[in-house]
């Protein structure tokens, strides 16, 4: 074999001295993602090796929660804790000892709150979970106020604020699970005449006519609210047209009862022969539960505020 020249490698490529650094290599100017570049590039012992190009990282989609949920759970969590932290003593909790008190309220509510919405035809596991924690908040008070009757001496008004606000916190919280698990909303289409049925409640459209406002014409409804084959409410929504505005304005009516408030909305008139108006009718139960539980609550409050220990003396009782 021939030997090489001064400087050179057997392959040919420069080496490099020993008493000096090697100078940078010369790269050749090929681009990796060129169809061209790659087939005119001369390939050597001495070219750099070809690098396949790293793909970016795709970035990852950052879903964001639904609304309202870090807040339902965090109410859930309150709900369940109120109850324990209303009955374990101060520093000298025992979780066995809270089980023993607890279970019996627990399993009531348990049971309750798996058969009330079945009861009542709509049981998912929305309504189930919500009947509970509101019976186990309003179980736990009624049995804790039993208690304290029984035991001698006089009950401050701090002690009847605190679980009458309890109470209210339970009947906001069945009054709210029984709105969204059994309301019932009907967009129809009525003429003179018409029915539409919603539950136990028949809804009759009787008439309808113009009447005058103070700043403002109305087309107001006549509806019939028939339950058992009597009339127990009549219903007159109005569609208002303000002089000030050409927006109409829909003024729904509301039949409110203990249980359940009903509202019936007039929309627009629809071009037919005989002519038929768009109709919204709602069910909403419990609704007015949820006025009773602030008013509970407000009450509760109230009456802790009362209470004569949180009374600042002034300088001549104090003396």
């Amino acid at each position: 074999s021939s030997a090489s020249a001064p400087g050179m490698t057997r392959s040919g490529c420069r080496r490099a001295s020993p008493t000096r650094p090697s100078p940078p290599p010369r790269w050749p100017s090929w681009n990796v993602g060129s169809r061209r570049a790659r087939s005119t590039s001369r390939i050597g012992p001495c070219s750099p090796p070809r690098v396949p190009p790293v793909p970016s990282p795709t970035p990852r989609q950052l879903h964001p929660l639904p609304k309202g949920v870090v807040e339902l759970y965090g109410l859930l969590a309150v709900l369940f804790v109120l109850v324990p932290g209303t009955v374990a003593r101060w520093r000298q909790a025992d979780l066995g000892e809270l089980w023993r008190e607890l279970r019996g309220v627990a399993a009531a509510a348990l049971v309750l709150g798996q058969l009330a919405p079945w009861a009542l035809g709509a049981w998912s596991w929305g309504s189930a979970l919500g009947t509970t924690l509101g019976l186990w908040v309003a179980l736990s008070s009624v049995r804790h106020m039993g208690l304290r009757l029984r035991k001698p001496g006089r009950i401050g008004a701090a002690f009847w604020g605190q679980h009458l606000a309890h109470l209210g916190l339970a009947v906001v919280v069945l009054g709210v699970t029984g709105v969204k698990s059994f309301e019932v909303e009907r967009d129809v289409r009525m003429g003179i005449g018409d029915v539409v049925t919603i539950g136990d409640f028949t809804f009759q459209f009787k008439s309808i006519s113009e009447v005058p406002g103070p700043n403002y014409r109305a087309s107001r409804g006549v509806f019939d609210v028939i339950r058992d084959g009597q009339v127990i409410e009549q219903l007159q929504p109005e569609k208002r047209r303000y002089f000030s505005s050409a927006m109409p304005m829909t003024e729904a009516a509301i039949d409110s009862g203990l249980w359940r408030d009903l509202y019936v909305s007039l929309g627009e008139v629809i071009q037919a022969n005989p002519p038929e108006w768009s109709v919204r009718v709602y069910y909403k139960p419990f609704v007015p539960w949820l006025w009773a539980g602030v008013l509970l609550m407000t009450l509760g409050g109230l009456l802790a505020a009362l209470d004569r220990r949180y009374r600042k003396a002034t300088p001549g009782q104090s003396a």
